[in-house]
């Protein structure tokens, strides 16, 4: 799996969630929070946590925010920080900008400044996010029980040679989707296909990853 580079900024329950998760998956993580307290608990979860004023393009420069695969604004309640937050990494050069919204007012606020993706707690939870980021090629989650899940993937070279192994380790199939037909035979699965599947958590973690790769 290619190792990303993440920019987390706020690290309330939202983006502590969001910072860790992406850590734990082995991508580079940099949180940055205006309070002391959060960042002291996010010591050792992440690759670097500082106390930042994140409305400071400069400040964010100084970070190199431009190198970020994507840089997340989980800023809470303070529209007024998390818009100033989205136009400085806007115009420090942030690659990709996901914020959180805490209204459709705000949401579309957020979008016309520039961010290119803005997310309500309500809707996604931070692991979520994190996983989609640090693999495009996973579409969803549903947590089932603590340990099955079913996820849709989209389907690549290196998974579609892989079928029979990935059935006898204990992933279900369950269909599979071209443009508006769908599939419950295995064997037509194609690259680029929506992948239903079914399995444990582990199990299914392994092929995330390897779809990733």
């Amino acid at each position: 799996m290619k190792r990303k580079q993440f920019l987390v900024i706020g690290l309330g329950r939202f983006g502590s969630g969001v910072a860790r998760t992406l850590h734990e998956l082995g991508h580079e993580v940099i949180a940055i929070d205006s309070r002391d307290e959060p960042v002291q608990e996010m010591l050792g979860q992440v690759t670097q946590a500082a106390i930042a004023d994140a409305t400071d393009e400069t400040v964010l420069r100084n970070f190199g925010v431009s190198s970020f695969d994507a840089v997340i604004v989980a800023i809470g309640s303070n529209i007024e920080a998390n818009i100033y937050t989205t136009i400085a990494a806007k115009d420090a050069g942030a690659k990709y900008i996901v914020c959180k919204a805490v209204d459709d007012i705000s949401k579309r606020i957020l979008l016309k400044i520039g961010a290119d993706k803005v997310i309500r707690p309500e809707n996604d939870s931070g692991v979520q996010l994190a996983r989609n980021l640090a693999s495009p090629k996973l579409l969803g989650q549903i947590e089932l029980t603590n340990e099955f899940s079913v996820i849709e993937l989209e389907a690549t070279p290196n998974i579609t040679g892989k079928l029979e192994r990935v059935q006898r380790g204990g992933v279900q199939i369950l269909a599979h989707a071209r443009a508006e037909v769908v599939g419950l035979t295995p064997s037509d699965i194609q690259v680029g296909d929506k992948l239903i599947l079914l399995g444990r958590k582990a199990e299914l973690e392994k092929l995330r990853q390897s779809v990733s790769d």
